[in-house]
């Protein structure tokens, strides 16, 4: 029975871990699906070395036009600078020296 228990709650943090790790920015940008995630995904590795990319390396990602690369390397820039300035603040807080 206490096996049983334990295998259930294994398969359902499991299922819980996998569904974090395939959760991304690329979620939020409208009109993108499965397959092209999975492509640039494939194509970059990451989501801070698609942010590097030019809109022609996005456009030359199989699914995507240029129309469709530089509005994700827009929605990118713009998701990025506004992470960035909390960042920037924390590391200001940290460097001021305690009066």
């Amino acid at each position: 029975m206490r096996d049983e228990s334990h295998r259930l709650a294994n398969t359902y943090n499991a299922a819980l871990r996998l569904k974090k790790i395939s959760e991304s920015i690329l979620d939020e940008f409208p009109n993108i699906g499965e397959r092209r995630k999975a492509a640039l995904l494939k194509k970059f590795g990451s989501i801070q070395r698609m942010r590097m990319a030019t809109a022609e390396q996005i456009a030359a990602v199989p699914g995507f036009g240029g129309k469709a690369a530089g509005e994700l390397k827009a929605f990118l820039e713009a998701r990025s600078t506004h992470e960035e300035p909390v960042a920037e603040k924390a590391s200001e807080d940290v460097a001021k020296p305690k009066p």
